[in-house]
């Protein structure tokens, strides 16, 4: 009987522990990054627009050539065969596009039980450090502000670099909106790449010195840390929040999101109505929209907000293209502009789904009309970089703050679609299907008005660069 349990202890401590160590041949990785361009070049939007099939099979001969560099013998974690597919990603610009591991489900239960006490910021230059004071494993603290080097013997720069390929919120292969992500929330994003760690091993830079410490995980109080109940009104009052500032007739509204998840279940839409009436009631004179870290989502709450601010309309979805056909039996009746039965269209038939904006309304009394700034960061993106976009070429008012992650010219977007690859199908590709053509002739990422560099200093003593840039140039004006 106590063999038998301790085959079974074994068993899943592998299961949990297996994906640290999982190594794949030279052969398997570059069987991977074929399956993934072949997927790609069925299913998503680029490889159908101008010479997108022909950039694609580049990006391709790319990364297979990297890939064939590597000594024969040479085996690669699962983090470095999802980064040897970055090429890919790199020459279609999609942020919404995933490449990741599937994650089982002892995985799951093993991260959720422990937690790492990591608060990483990220400087303008690229530095990473302390946000916070951390104790290590001999209850050495290293203090705020103390800058990392290195992470199981690796540069963490060059380690965030490679797990940061396909982590999102970045069109056009922006690197320090790609890198965000990692960067700050460095644990999460290394273990999903290498497998859950019971320790890890850091070097810091302390006053000068070079510190080595080793990292353990904290148990989480599983009682405790699954969240109260939060009504849908308060919810959503924190995700879309209206406060004052230092000027008077100025107000600062924080949109945290777009999307139903973050926003919860509450009516969205009738809460825009109420802030902006609440702006027409104390007669604004000003207005800081802060879209700083909202990545999106539905696009009707972005075109319902917009037609408070400006007289324009909102072109997002009156170009809404899929170039590529479905598999059988994913969202059978699915509404895109006709009903399409089974969901298959055939290869290369082009379907448009019809524009659904619509002109705001002239009787709208809550219109705000005064002064307005957008307030972006690296990971404003979709949504809400639409959002930005439209503010910044109607001339409606300014953007300030960091280069946001979401294209000014382009953007993929809709239903995201997934399939399996890798030998034993343990990768997980998530792809949008649909392509929208921007409004304008930008190109690249939205650029802000004015630029406010992320700083270690800004970081550290908790101020307001980007914010207090704003409220200077609403002054002014």
């Amino acid at each position: 009987m106590r063999s038998l349990l301790l085959v079974l202890c074994l068993a899943a401590f592998a299961k949990t522990f297996g994906q640290s160590t999982a190594k794949y041949s030279r052969a398997q990785a570059d069987s991977v990054v074929v399956q993934f361009s072949e997927a790609l070049q069925r299913y998503h939007p680029f490889p159908h627009r101008g010479r997108g099939r022909y950039q694609l099979d580049s990006a391709t001969a790319v990364a297979r050539a990297l890939l064939a560099e590597r000594p024969a013998a040479d085996s690669l974690f699962v983090g470095e065969v999802i980064a040897a597919a970055g090429p890919i990603r790199a020459v279609i610009g999609d942020g919404h596009l995933q490449l990741r591991p599937v994650q089982g489900k002892a995985y799951q239960v093993a991260q959720a039980q422990h937690r790492y006490e990591l608060l990483l910021r990220r400087s303008g230059d690229g530095a990473l450090f302390l946000g916070e004071a951390l104790t290590a494993a001999d209850s050495t603290v290293l203090p705020k502000g103390a800058r990392l080097l290195t992470l199981e013997s690796r540069p963490i720069e060059g380690l965030v670099a490679e797990i940061s390929a396909f982590t999102g919120v970045d069109d056009h292969d922006l690197r320090s909106a790609r890198e965000f992500y990692p960067a700050h929330y460095l644990m999460t994003f290394y273990q999903r790449a290498y497998g859950w760690h019971d320790s890890l091993r850091f070097t810091a830079l302390v006053d000068a010195d070079t510190a080595a410490f080793t990292l353990l995980p904290v148990p989480v109080d599983l009682a405790r840390s699954k969240p109260g109940k939060v009504g849908r009104r308060r919810q959503m009052a924190d995700n879309i929040r209206l406060d004052t500032t230092r000027l008077d007739g100025v107000y600062r509204l924080e949109v945290a999101s777009f999307s139903k998840s973050q926003l919860g279940k509450g009516n969205a839409h009738r809460r825009v109505r109420t802030v902006m009436k609440q702006l027409h009631r104390e007669r604004a004179t000003g207005l800081v929209l802060d879209l700083r870290g909202n990545t999106g989502g539905s696009a009707a709450l972005v075109d319902h907000l917009y037609g408070f601010l400006a007289q324009e309309r909102y072109h997002m979805l009156d170009s809404m293209i899929g170039y590529t056909p479905r598999v059988y039996g994913k969202n059978v009746f699915e509404r895109v502009g006709n009903y399409l039965f089974g969901n298959v269209r055939r290869r290369g038939e082009v379907w448009r789904k019809p524009g659904v904006t619509k002109l705001r309304k002239p009787k709208r009394r809550a219109h705000f009309d005064g002064d307005l700034v957008v307030l972006t960061n690296e990971i404003t993106f979709s949504g809400g970089s639409a959002m930005a976009h439209y503010v910044q070429y109607y001339d409606r008012g300014k953007v300030v703050g960091q280069t946001p992650g979401g294209s000014a010219e382009r953007m993929f977007a809709g239903d995201l679609f997934e399939i399996r690859i890798g030998p034993r199908k343990e990768f997980r590709v998530n792809m949008p299907l649909w392509y929208m053509d921007m409004v304008g002739d930008a190109r690249g990422n939205v650029r802000p008005d004015v630029l406010v560099p992320r700083t270690r200093v800004n970081q550290l003593d908790g101020s307001d660069a980007a914010l207090e840039a704003a409220l200077r140039l609403l002054q002014a004006e």
